[in-house]
């Protein structure tokens, strides 16, 4: 309740503490609103068949996520067959995860039943229906393009990198930072070598860690 004599200008008074905290706030808000995860999140996402994954179920392995948007997906088909063909011929098949992330933000509910239909029907090539953008969000992927996140087993975002078409200087990257997270030991030079490495093609939008 605000007093007031008859007559006069009737102005609330401003708390000054409460105007540096609206001062505040506003100057914050724009990193606040682009904070991005440097770790895995924690997620339940079901796929196109209605399994659910969690990331429980995922940790403690280097884990690579290939995720994209409507138009990204275009791209996401061969990225993920050249990542396979990598990971087959030059990586231990129990040494890395790879997965893939569907983002659905702004889809009907409606026609969510027709969008899973659209998905591979091999239940060995599932992907994650991402409806809320769960991982768009965390770590800000780049719309229309093929957005790649590699963790290690600490699950620690290693590397992150947006692209389009296949790039084989990029998939040398990827092998280079998971190479760099084998390194024995720690220190220094397994850390220079990881720099190195992740800023390595930096016009294709990667994210250093």
């Amino acid at each position: 309740m605000i007093a007031c004599r008859v007559g006069s200008t009737c102005r609330p008074r401003r708390s000054v503490p409460a105007l540096g905290v609206v001062v505040l706030i506003g100057t914050l808000l724009p990193y606040m609103c682009h904070a991005r995860e440097s770790a895995l999140i924690r997620f339940e996402i079901a796929d196109q068949f209605d399994r659910v994954h969690a990331d429980i179920d995922l940790r403690g392995g280097v884990l690579l996520v290939v995720g994209a948007d409507r138009k990204g997906s275009q791209y996401q088909g061969g990225w993920m067959d050249a990542l396979r063909t990598l990971a087959e011929s030059r990586i231990a098949t129990d040494e890395i995860q790879i997965i893939e992330v569907a983002d659905l933000r702004g889809v009907p509910f409606f026609v969510k039943g027709s969008v899973k239909k659209k998905f591979p029907s091999d239940k060995r090539q599932w992907v994650l229906m991402d409806w809320k953008g769960v991982f768009a969000r965390a770590y800000g992927f780049e719309p229309e393009k093929c957005n790649m996140l590699l963790f290690d087993r600490t699950d620690r975002l290693l590397y992150q990198v947006a692209a389009q078409e296949v790039d084989g200087a990029v998939l040398e990257e990827i092998l280079g930072a998971i190479d760099a997270h084998r390194l024995k030991g720690k220190g220094p030079d397994r850390d220079a070598a990881i720099g190195t490495l992740v800023f390595l093609g930096s016009n294709r939008s990667p994210r250093p860690r």
